[in-house]
């Protein structure tokens, strides 16, 4: 739910559940944050994009910020997050919070890759003109950045990263 700020998980169970909403993940949900970013107003994502889950209950999303960067002001980034989740107690834990540098305002997308670096979609940037789209490649603390890819003059929804042109796509 983009434009609520949450992440929700319904009882689907391969199309057999009842559609019920089991928890909301964000800012007012369900999840209390254990370890928010220290002297963050707003630690949660906002307009979010991008989500990917492993079995590991290990949640990235791809922060658009729009909610929070409204609130911040123009010096406000995108960020790429990583959560593990607990669903008994309802507590998520900020693992990765890395800053994209740059604002997009809408799209986006997260990727794990499978050295454990994980891929970042910054998929409409307004620069004048022209727009561009960026990916970044983080290293798994989302302290480094280790690789950089622009598209201009375009959006983009989705940019995957391929180990290489044979190997199939994105967990395949």
């Amino acid at each position: 739910m983009r434009h609520q700020d949450w992440i929700l998980k319904v009882d689907y169970q391969d199309g057999t559940g009842d559609g019920h909403v089991l928890w909301r993940l964000g800012k007012d949900g369900d999840f209390t944050l254990k370890n928010p970013p220290v002297n963050d107003p707003f630690p949660w994502f906002s307009h979010q994009h991008g989500i990917e889950i492993s079995s590991s209950d290990v949640l990235g999303t791809f922060d658009d910020g729009n909610t929070r960067c409204n609130n911040l002001g123009s010096t406000c980034h995108s960020r790429g997050q990583i959560y593990q989740l607990d669903e008994v107690n309802k507590t998520a834990t900020l693992k990765v919070d890395a800053d994209m540098g740059n604002y997009s305002f809408a799209l986006g997308w997260v990727q794990t890759l499978q050295n454990g670096d994980y891929a970042f979609t910054s998929g409409f940037q307004l620069q004048s003109p022209p727009f561009l789209a960026q990916n970044e490649e983080f290293d798994p603390s989302g302290g480094t950045k280790t690789f950089v890819m622009q598209d201009q003059p375009e959006a983009a929804y989705r940019i995957y990263r391929m180990p290489s042109m044979y190997a199939g796509c994105c967990g395949d």
